[in-house]
C-alpha cells in the first residue's frame, strides 16, 4: 500500500458524500419544479406561454375568414406589442408569419416581411405579396373551420372566468371591425364566439350591436371593466393570463429552477470526473478504468453535441430541462450507483493484489 491510494479512499469518501447530498438536492429541485408546473397546468389549462400562442392562432383564424386582411392582421400585431410578455413577442411574430400566408402554385406566401418587422420595431407587409390576397385562385391555411376554432377556443379558455371570455371575444369583435375592406358576416361571428367562449347569445348579440353602432365602449363597461378583474381601460391591450390569474408566477419561473439544478449537476458530474481522473493515476493500466470513465466520457460527448446543435438547450442541460420526457433523478442516481460501485471493486481488487 502507498499514499496516493489512502489519498484515493479518503477522496472517494468524500467525493461519495458530496454526491448522495448534491444528488438529494437535484432531486429536490427536479420534483418541486415538475410539481409546480403540473399544478400551473391544472389550473390555467396549458403550459402558460402556450396560451399567449393560442390566442395568437385564434385570431389568425379568423382572419383567414377575412382574406387576411391588412387591418385585421395589424390589430393582432399591436396585441402582440401590448399584451405578449417582451421575452415571447419575437416568437409570436413568427407565429403569425406562420399562420397568415396565401399559396400561389403550391408554395407558401409571406406577407409579413419578419425581419424588417423585428428590425424596425413596426409591422411591414410584402407588398407584392399582399397584393396576391385579394386573387381568387389563392389557397389559405385549411384551419379555417368553426370545429377548429370551436375547439381551440375552448381548450385555451375552459378554466377563465366569464369576464375572461367576454374579453376574448370583444378583442375577436375589435379585430372585426378593424377590417379594411370586407366585413364579416357579424351575426356568424355571434353565433361563433357564443359556443366557442360558452357565453349568452343576448351576450354577444348585444356586443355585436354595439360594435356596429361604434358604442362598444358602453359594452366594454359593462361587462367587463365593471367586474373586479383589473381588464385594462377601453381600446387597450394587456395580458389577460396574468389578469385571471393574479398568482401565477413570473414566465421565466422555471428557467432559475433550472438554472440551479444546472448548477448542482455541474458540481455532481465534476465531483465524479475528478475521482475518476485521481483513479488514473493512482490504478495506473488497470482496464477496468475503461469502464468507469466510458458513462462520464459519454455523458460529456453528449452535452457538447447538444450545446453546438441546440445552442444547449437554451442553456440548460438536457438532463434538466427534461424536454424529452427523461427521469433525470433516475439517470443521475444510475451513474453515481454505477461509478461509485465499479471504483469499489477496482479498490478491492487492488488490495487483493
Amino acid at each position: 500500500m502507498h499514499t496516493p491510494f489512502f489519498l484515493f479512499i479518503a477522496a472517494y469518501v468524500v467525493v461519495l458524500c458530496a454526491s448522495v447530498h448534491i444528488f438529494k438536492k437535484l432531486k429536490d429541485i427536479i420534483t418541486t419544479t415538475q410539481s409546480k408546473e403540473k399544478e400551473l397546468k391544472k389550473e390555467i389549462g396549458e403550459e402558460p406561454e402556450r396560451f399567449h400562442y393560442s390566442v395568437i392562432l385564434l385570431m389568425a383564424v379568423f382572419v383567414q375568414r377575412q382574406r387576411l386582411d391588412k387591418g385585421c392582421i395589424e390589430f393582432i400585431y399591436n396585441y402582440i406589442m401590448q399584451a405578449v410578455p417582451k421575452k415571447m413577442r419575437e416568437d409570436s411574430l413568427f407565429y403569425l408569419l406562420n399562420n397568415t400566408y396565401v399559396v400561389e402554385n403550391g408554395s407558401p406566401c409571406a406577407i409579413i416581411d419578419i425581419d424588417k418587422t423585428i428590425q424596425k420595431d413596426q409591422l411591414i407587409f410584402i407588398d407584392e405579396n399582399l397584393v396576391k390576397v385579394s386573387a381568387t385562385t389563392m389557397d389559405y391555411d385549411k384551419q379555417d373551420n368553426d370545429k377548429f376554432f370551436v375547439s381551440l377556443a375552448q381548450s385555451a379558455f375552459k378554466h377563465f372566468s366569464e369576464t375572461g371570455r367576454k374579453y376574448m371575444a370583444y378583442m375577436m369583435c375589435r379585430m372585426a371591425f378593424a377590417a379594411h375592406q370586407d366585413k364579416p358576416d357579424f351575426s356568424e361571428l355571434k353565433n361563433l364566439l357564443s359556443k366557442a367562449l360558452n357565453l349568452g347569445d343576448n351576450d354577444m348579440q348585444e356586443l355585436v350591436t354595439c360594435g356596429s353602432e361604434n358604442r362598444m365602449n358602453e359594452w366594454y363597461g359593462k361587462h367587463i371593466q365593471s367586474f373586479p378583474k383589473n381588464y385594462p381601460t377601453y381600446d387597450s391591450f394587456s395580458d389577460m393570463l396574468q389578469l385571471e390569474f393574479p398568482s401565477l408566477p413570473p414566465y421565466d419561473w422555471k428557467e432559475k429552477c433550472v438554472n440551479r439544478a444546472n448548477l448542482w449537476c455541474a458540481a455532481l458530474y465534476l465531483g465524479l470526473t475528478m475521482l475518476t481522473v485521481f483513479s488514473f493515476y493512482v490504478f495506473k493500466g488497470s482496464t477496468i478504468m475503461i469502464m468507469i470513465s466510458f458513462p462520464l466520457f459519454y455523458l460529456f460527448l453528449s452535452f457538447a453535441i447538444a450545446s453546438v446543435i441546440y445552442r444547449f438547450f437554451n442553456n440548460c442541460f438536457a438532463l434538466e430541462d427534461n424536454r424529452f420526457n427523461w427521469k433525470p433523478t433516475t439517470i443521475h442516481l444510475s451513474l453515481i450507483i454505477y461509478t461509485y460501485v465499479m471504483h469499489l471493486l477496482l479498490i478491492i481488487g487492488f488490495v487483493l493484489g
